[in-house]
């Protein structure tokens, strides 16, 4: 009966769908420190089940640099337009310079938001709705920092919460090392060392390399090479092409 079904074209939802309209893909690219910043809220578990604190985290997308952060009890407006504007500060953003990404909650989507970027001359970027692969970046960061063996699964209070971020982030801003970006740190890309560093990487290598050639089989080694831009939702065509010139 089913093929017979299928013959017919009568295997297929016969009651209204809701279709949703498709939205293009936002594309955001870095080439330097603080020319692209990305941001977040993830809730992190209070003492009891159901209680939650929420972590605003914002990071350069280019670099992985966390820049600036807050614990609250809520997610609110009040908490992004403080930390923005002192982050914008802090590192002298200067207007038309930086487009921020965020995705689609009620604070990175607020009117108070909105009005301080169109003061500082910020530009914005937004995730399609409903689509979780649009800030990977910020994800990929907020599980480093929850999967670390010292994080705790649960604070006994908003205290222990940010004296838990207190010594993560510069942890993570000076120690972890990312494959993406050469095996450096994020302190080191966004500082502007990392050229300095993988010079004296390839020095050494070029070093073993020509005092003993034997334990190279594959020739001279290389050392890994810093990304020349970071990109959210790349074309992979493009990417491909301009990789291959």
């Amino acid at each position: 009966m089913y093929r017979i079904l299928a013959e017919h074209g009568e295997l297929r939802e016969r009651r209204n769908q809701r279709r949703h309209p498709k939205r293009a893909a936002p594309t955001v690219t870095a080439t330097q420190p603080n020319e692209a910043w990305v941001w977040d809220v993830t809730k992190v578990r209070g003492p009891t089940k159901g209680s939650f604190f929420y972590l605003a985290v914002i990071m350069d997308l280019f670099s992985r640099y966390i820049l600036a952060w807050a614990c609250e009890n809520s997610e609110s407006a009040h908490v992004a337009t403080t930390l923005f504007g002192e982050a914008t500060r802090h590192y002298g953003i200067t207007p038309g310079q930086l487009v921020v990404h965020a995705d689609r909650g009620s604070a990175m989507k607020s009117k108070a938001l909105a009005e301080l970027f169109e003061q500082l001359g910020i530009r914005k970027s937004h995730s399609r709705p409903r689509c979780s692969n649009d800030n990977p970046h910020m994800e990929s960061a907020f599980k480093t920092y929850k999967y670390a063996p010292a994080y705790p699964g649960r604070f006994a209070d908003i205290g222990e919460a940010k004296d838990y971020a207190r010594a993560a982030f510069p942890m993570y801003n000076t120690h972890h090392r990312h494959s993406s970006l050469a095996f450096l740190t994020p302190e080191t890309v966004f500082t502007g060392k990392a050229n300095d560093i993988i010079a004296r990487k390839q020095a050494t290598l070029d070093r073993a390399y020509e005092s003993n050639p034997g334990r190279f089989p594959k020739g001279r080694p290389i050392a890994p090479a810093l990304p020349a831009r970071v990109v959210i939702n790349p074309d992979r065509g493009v990417e491909a092409i301009q990789e291959a010139h």
